[in-house]
């Protein structure tokens, strides 16, 4: 998982590792434009990303796994992916002992008749946005029918808001259920040593867009928590470093996915169906479904840049730039905009929107690959950004996505 890191402007966001932005106001402010729709946040007015309002026309009822029960049952063939971050890979855990492979067993073990295909798509350190930016090549081009979705943690790893939690776990959602509309979906929440299996802002936002599309969810946390107030050990007896659970912590975690499995799968395989979507988005501006991977050689870049071939995480191309002071721009419509990168520490890159005095400085604390949400929550319309590189060490975009 990532660390969090100290905020660096008032208005920071992160290119190269770190975005960070005043607290905002906590999830249960009443929203004064509906007296019963869903709690909205307050950010203060030089807060980029500001409040964003939400619906109360949820689906009437909660999913079931029926599609998935049928094709255990009936079918007798399932694609199962696990999407996440590094504790849906596993990393702490020996052998099999993660929760995502021991969920694995369980699935083969209880329905020896099914042919169980599993695919983990998880990447260490990666939250909603990147895995809104990858999907095509991650989810669905395996064409899931049960989707495990854990990327809570890392949203607050990210410093991401309530309201930018919600809304990329939104388009996720909404992207699942128009691609493979009778996918089922189960979103699991992890913790960590400072939260302690509590709820968190980027969790609580995860909950009630579920809830808004009738989605179950798993606390994998909560179980965790219940074992060290047990009595069984300390917090320190479960996990590796501040996040990862070793094997006593994924035992824990999967506990909580195999018991939340029993229940949701003790229902009846019906045929399988598409799921039923609620009567308008949980975001009330709506999300935009526009969204796109940008083609590199439709930006305009000058000969300070290169454009070249290079295969990493399911992308094939990137840009790169070839001296200081370099600058591209690119025009897009959409509500917001970002960048899948690996930088080297010391580089400092500069991001403008539409010609105005919002530029965003950084230079990172550390290196490694980064994928940054630059720009949110944009005004309808078409979109100016410019971006200057400032450093003299490896820096490469391997995507910029418009969503």
């Amino acid at each position: 998982m990532k660390k969090t890191f100290s905020l660096i402007l008032v208005l920071c966001f992160v290119l190269s590792l770190c975005a960070c932005a005043k607290t905002p106001a906590k999830p249960g402010e009443k929203n004064e434009s509906s007296e019963e729709s869903k709690p909205t946040v307050s950010y203060a007015d030089e807060v980029f990303a500001p409040a964003r309002t939400y619906s109360k026309n949820g689906v009437a009822k909660k999913r079931t796994l029926s599609n998935t029960v049928y094709k255990l049952k009936t079918d007798k063939k399932l694609n199962v992916l696990y999407y996440g971050g590094s504790v849906t890979v596993g990393v702490g855990s020996s052998g099999g002992n993660s929760w995502a492979k021991k969920s694995e067993a369980w699935l083969k073990e209880t329905y020896p008749d099914a042919e169980i295909n599993c695919t983990n798509s998880a990447i260490g350190g990666t939250g909603v946005y990147y895995g809104n930016m990858r999907a095509d090549s991650a989810v669905f081009a395996h064409k899931p029918d049960l989707l495990f979705i854990e990327f809570a943690l890392n949203d607050k790893y990210e410093n991401f808001y309530y309201a930018q939690s919600a809304y990329y776990l939104e388009m996720l959602i909404k992207r699942v259920n128009k691609e493979l509309p009778q996918t089922d979906i189960v979103i699991l929440f992890s913790t960590d040593k400072g939260k302690m299996g509590e709820k968190y802002e980027n969790m609580a936002a995860y909950k009630d867009v579920a809830d808004h599309y009738g989605i179950p969810c798993i606390d994998m946390g909560a179980e965790l928590k219940k074992a060290v107030d047990n009595g069984t050990g300390s917090w320190e007896d479960y996990i590796v470093d501040y996040a990862h659970p070793n094997d006593m912590g994924y035992a824990a975690y999967s506990t909580a996915v195999i018991n939340g499995l029993k229940k949701l799968l003790a229902v009846e395989g019906k045929k399988p169906a598409d799921h039923a979507l609620p009567k308008e988005d949980f975001i009330v501006s709506g999300i935009n479904m526009d969204y796109k991977l940008v083609d590199f050689n439709k930006i305009k870049v000058a000969d300070t840049w290169e454009v070249g071939k290079r295969k990493y995480h399911s992308f094939t191309s990137l840009l790169r730039p070839l001296e200081t002071g370099a600058k591209f721009t690119y025009e897009f419509e959409g509500k917001s905009i970002g960048v899948f990168m690996t930088t080297e520490k010391g580089n400092t890159v500069i991001a403008t929107i539409d010609g105005k005095e919002k530029t965003y400085v950084v230079t990172p604390d550390a290196e490694g690959d980064n994928e940054k949400l630059i720009f949110d929550n944009l005004a309808e319309g078409t979109h100016k950004i410019e971006i200057e590189y400032k450093g003299t060490k490896r820096f490469y975009i391997y995507a910029m996505f418009v969503g």
